[in-house]
């Protein structure tokens, strides 16, 4: 089975929903069942003749942001090709519209998706690069899933009421929000759920509601259809944010639905969080940190894996900083600095070649809430 995906222009209208002879995907483009090209990222999308540029792909497996075996990425930029989940290509010496390519193979070697993004070189519209993104933010709004079908409309939805929470409790859904700076309404954010769990509703360019259950609503008629909750636990989700001109960035988060972490030695309940996942880790300190854990398996996350052996990172005095040289990565990683769970979804390592590993991560107690005002 193979698909087509066109990134750049046709992502304002969602990743698989271009025009003409591109496919869209078997699934609503907010649920990552299967295994799809999610999103593409240069280093620039409108470089000068004879630029390097880098580039690279988040590609969602069978059954999450992992892979047992790596999927083979093959890149092509006119003449030159290349594979791998990283690459650097050097931009043509002829101003234009270019087409860089991604061919993703599943390692079964019968599923193929291909995604193409526009490079607009030496045409003088200036450096077009990827957002930094901002941590996003949580809330949750009252919204029991038997409310009327109004409000579950826009309209509905900006007049509920917020607060600064990590996840939603029975009655409520999550509100999430990527406060990035963006004075000019150039991004638009595209929030996708690991194994199509729940609802989205967007509010604006950068904000959702995420509701735990499938909601089919007819806004003409003001006929809502919800289904059952999903089961309590962490769900995980993805954001694509693109801007519609080759400039593409995502970011991660997990909403705690109906759930909450082990309980400290005083009772209260902290996450820890590391690049929008959360951990459950009731004995180290509040401000969270470095911290060494043993990566294991586990099948029933969307991460592939489960973080074991918590523990405080307490270096020696004058030690350098932790390097990743032993990790059995099938890619090159960077030799310093924490891992980064980030390195698996991207194709960098696949799972099998870190189970076991005991590695160092940042993380920390702090996660950003806000009171969910619209």
């Amino acid at each position: 089975m193979a698909s087509r995906t066109t990134i750049a222009a046709a992502l304002a209208l969602g990743l698989g929903l271009g025009a003409g002879c591109f496919a869209p995907f078997p699934h609503d483009r907010h649920d990552l069942v299967d295994f799809r090209i999610v999103g593409v990222q240069v280093s620039d999308a409108a470089p000068a003749p004879g630029q390097i540029i880098t580039a690279k792909a988040l590609i969602y497996g069978d059954a999450g942001f992992y892979h047992d075996v790596l999927p083979t990425l093959e890149w092509s930029l006119g003449d030159e090709v290349a594979q791998g989940p990283s690459i650097a290509f050097t931009v043509p010496d002829e101003p234009g519209d270019w087409e860089l390519t991604l061919v993703a193979t599943h390692a079964d070697g019968e599923i193929e998706e291909t995604a193409a993004l526009s490079l607009s070189v030496g045409l003088g519209l200036g450096p077009l690069l990827p957002p930094a993104l901002p941590p996003i933010q949580r809330a949750v709004v009252a919204l029991p899933l038997d409310s009327p079908a109004q409000a579950f409309t826009l309209e509905g939805r900006l007049a509920l009421e917020g607060a600064a929470r990590v996840g939603p409790a029975p009655g409520e859904a999550a509100r999430l929000r990527l406060p990035l700076d963006d004075p000019e309404g150039r991004y638009q954010a595209r929030w996708m759920s690991a194994g199509g769990q729940g609802t989205f509703l967007e509010l604006d360019p950068l904000s959702t509601d995420w509701v735990p259950a499938e909601v089919l609503l007819d806004a003409e008629d003001l006929e809502v259809e919800v289904g059952e909750a999903i089961e309590p636990g962490l769900q995980s989700m993805a954001v694509l944010v693109i801007d519609g001109r080759g400039s593409t960035a995502w970011a991660f988060v997990d909403v705690p639905w109906d759930t909450d972490p082990s309980p400290t030695a005083d009772h209260s309940y902290h996450w820890l969080e590391h690049d929008g996942r959360l951990l459950d880790s009731p004995y180290l300190p509040t401000s969270g940190g470095m911290v060494e854990v043993t990566l294991k398996r586990d099948d029933d996350s969307p991460w592939g894996l489960r973080l074991g052996s918590i523990e405080p990172y307490v270096p020696w005095l004058g030690e350098s900083p932790p390097d990743n040289l032993t990790i059995p990565c099938e890619h090159p990683i960077p030799a310093r600095g924490p891992f980064q769970l980030a390195w698996i979804a991207e194709g960098l390592c696949s799972r099998e070649a870190v189970l076991g590993q005991r590695v160092r991560i940042q993380a920390s107690r702090h996660i950003e809430t806000w009171d969910g005002t619209p």
